[in-house]
């Protein structure tokens, strides 16, 4: 493998390859400093007015091929930009070869704060020529890579040519390629393209705190968290098109609100504001873009209900339904949506993706509308065909709309508020259009029905008990896991474990191979359920397991090994599924209170829970997630049901650090609820159908 440096005073990367063409070659290396490295003398010379005698190029004229283009700007996942060329280039020849030393910039990060930001691969003229996993594919390739901070410096081929005004480029996410033979290349210098990788993702807080943490650029980048880093971007204005004014820069200015679409990236490549290019995703996506307290993108059907109601809230005049639903008919107009992208699968290149609502009934001749809408959105065919018959969906769904009055309950009701109306036979989520507030506090609503997530309107009583909760959700094989309890402790991804969207009980598992996989979080007071007997919690999570015979750990709060112990959740080497925990009163020294199940069989989804209540006593359930019903399947009130307090980390698929009884198998919605006991039945329970609620 070449160096691979990270250089502490330029925050630079440098790559140095030597050798023949598909092999590596031991590179050079240079003690790093906290000065700008300089890897060797600079062999170019000063760029000048005269056409190079070997190549036939103009310095100047390359150089200005560019200018007054719009610099893209992107953010998210790992997209593949092309680059145009910010210095030189500057050519020397030696012994009859000539040599080029040039820089390209690729665009300016949305957030230029991280340098934590990769190249993957490197691509002259569309040919790989490294990548990150197998290195240099071509001999003699030095390059330098920069990650667009506001806190590079110069690269050395910029520093030799001007000494007294070096620029660093600061912003630019940028590649100084040195020497580079243009034998290959029929003597022109190539065009040079990347695919860069954000492994540090920023977001702000309801606070407007600005944190970080690594994420899998694999898994893309929340649309919603995308269009946050655009619009507090510093080189982003809000309501015109001119870049390189400050935007909004705060929580108090714009967020999002329910947007889950994930994408692989933005790349804003034109003159366009902020506002007219959220505009474009409202049309597509049917988003209300209101200005509260501050400028918001809300997607309709993803937001909790601001009120619900059922009929015993809706008031009836005579022999008129409670509940009024009328349908306009279809459009005598066929429709035609045509969706520009930018198509992963065509080299980033502009893809459209068009459906055709026809009209009804449909005449031999008629009038026809079209729709289009373009979006800097990376992804691919398929995605795009799902965003826009969601969209025509949606469409259709807003051609009904409810009317009804409702008691005292629905008087604050105002236009824009959801609802949830449960009409007896369906429910409903609608969007107010109208409300007319009459005698004795009653007021007539007319609503539009909006297309709604299963979990949007669906929330918990107890979430501000959950301390811990994980999906998990993202792309096949990401690494990434997120807590999305209350207090969203930062997780750890130990071994190969990832994500599986093949096999899942409701949505994607975590997958663990059985061979030093885990996830952890780190040790926290939420770990301890139960201080005393009165103390109330519940543990729960569907699991699979792939193989059988050995102990496997589902969670656990204990080291790997030794007998200062907590609590854990485990299927025994006799394939019962146990839970035990250490009372204060046995000084967490081993466990005193133990529950187990029969047997449980592999390749099956299982659903698991175990809760106490206020009185001490301890419950298991157990049961197939076919059968719908998970059995009590066993009980105990011990004299103390406390649990003891340790320092461990909580062990998920594998208990402690390095990893003890790991699963061979997968998990999904694992939750902890401490200070509520949600079940407490002496026969069983229904196992849930959808994903726990998220607040």
């Amino acid at each position: 493998m070449g160096l691979v440096m990270r250089v502490p005073g330029s925050y630079s990367y440098t790559y140095t390859y030597s050798g023949t063409t598909g092999t590596t070659a031991p590179a050079t290396t240079t003690t790093a400093t906290t000065a700008p490295l300089v890897i060797a003398t600079p062999t170019t010379v000063a760029p000048t007015d005269a056409i190079s005698t070997v190549t036939g190029i103009d310095p100047n004229e390359v150089a200005a091929a560019t200018f007054g283009k719009v610099i893209p700007i992107f953010c998210g996942g790992m997209p593949r930009m092309g680059g145009h060329i910010i210095f030189g280039p500057t050519f020397t020849t030696v012994a009859g070869i000539t040599y080029a030393s040039f820089g390209v910039s690729f665009g300016m990060p949305a957030v230029n704060l991280s340098i934590n930001r990769e190249i993957r691969e490197l691509r002259l003229d569309g040919y790989k020529v490294w990548t990150l996993a197998e290195g240099s594919l071509m001999t003699g390739l030095t390059f330098r890579f920069y990650p667009g901070s506001e806190i590079q410096t110069p690269d050395p081929l910029v520093t030799a040519a001007y000494p007294a005004a070096p620029v660093a480029h600061k912003g630019h996410a940028c590649v100084f390629i040195e020497n580079l033979a243009l034998t290959d290349f029929n003597l022109k210098v190539p065009f040079v393209s990347a695919v860069i990788a954000d492994v540090e993702l920023w977001e702000w807080d309801e606070d407007g705190a600005l944190t970080s943490s690594v994420v899998d650029p694999a898994d893309g980048i929340n649309l919603g968290t995308a269009l946050t880093q655009l619009a507090y971007s510093p080189y982003i204005d809000l309501a015109s098109a001119n870049a390189y004014s400050y935007g909004y820069r705060t929580t108090a200015d714009f967020a999002t609100e329910g947007i889950s679409e994930r994408v692989d990236a933005l790349i804003v490549a034109e003159k366009v504001s902020f506002l007219d290019l959220l505009g474009r995703f409202a049309r597509l996506h049917l988003w209300d873009i209101v200005q509260r307290d501050k400028l918001m993108a809300i997607e309709r059907g993803s937001v909790a209900p601001d009120i619900s109601l059922d009929l015993t809230d809706i008031v009836s005049a005579g022999d008129s339904p409670p509940i009024l639903i009328e349908r306009a008919p279809v459009s005598d107009m066929a429709r035609e949506l045509e969706y520009s992208f930018i198509d992963i699968a065509r080299d980033y290149e502009i893809n459209s993706y068009t459906a055709r609502q026809m009209s009804v009934p449909a005449p031999s001749t008629r009038s026809e509308g079209k729709d289009t809408i373009a979006l800097p959105v990376v992804h691919t065919i398929q995605e795009a065909a799902s965003w826009v018959t969601l969209r025509l969906f949606k469409d259709d769904i807003a051609r009904e709309t409810l009317s009804f009055t409702t008691s005292i309950v629905g008087y604050e009701i105002e236009p824009g508020d959801v609802v949830a109306v449960d009409a007896g036979f369906k429910t409903y989520a609608i969007r107010v259009l109208e409300s007319l507030k009459g005698a004795n506090w009653t007021n007539r609503i007319r609503g539009e029905p909006i297309l709604r997530c299963a979990p949007a309107l669906v929330s918990d009583p107890d979430f501000t008990f959950v301390v811990f909760l994980l999906g998990p959700t993202g792309n096949d094989g990401g690494t990434t896991f997120i807590d999305e309890g209350t207090n969203n402790h930062t997780l750890t991804t130990n071994g190969n474990a990832q994500i599986d969207t093949g096999v899942v009980a409701l949505e994607a598992s975590a997958l663990f191979d059985g061979t030093g996989d885990w996830i952890q979080a780190a040790d926290s007071d939420d770990w301890t359920l139960a201080a005393d007997n009165n103390d109330e919690y519940t543990v729960e999570a569907f699991v699979w397991f792939d193989s059988l015979g050995t102990v496997m750990t589902i969670a656990c709060q204990r080291p790997a090994a030794g007998t200062a112990v907590a609590w854990h959740f485990q299927k025994a080497a006799t394939d019962q599924i146990i839970w035990a925990s250490a009372s204060i009163s046995a000084g967490g020294s081993g466990f005193d209170t133990i529950l187990g199940s029969s047997a449980v069989l592999a390749n099956t989804w299982y659903f698991v829970a175990v809760d106490k209540d206020s009185t001490g006593t301890i419950r298991l359930y157990v049961g197939t997630q076919a059968s719908g019903f998970a059995a009590m399947v066993d009980s105990a009130t011990p004299a103390d049901s406390s649990i003891a307090a340790t320092s461990d980390v909580l062990g998920i698929g594998a208990r402690g650090a390095p990893g003890g009884d790991p699963l061979d198998g997968k998990i999904e919605e694992l939750r902890i609820t401490k200070g509520i006991n949600r079940y407490g039945s002496d026969v069983g329970i229904t196992i849930p159908t959808e994903r726990f609620p998220r607040e």
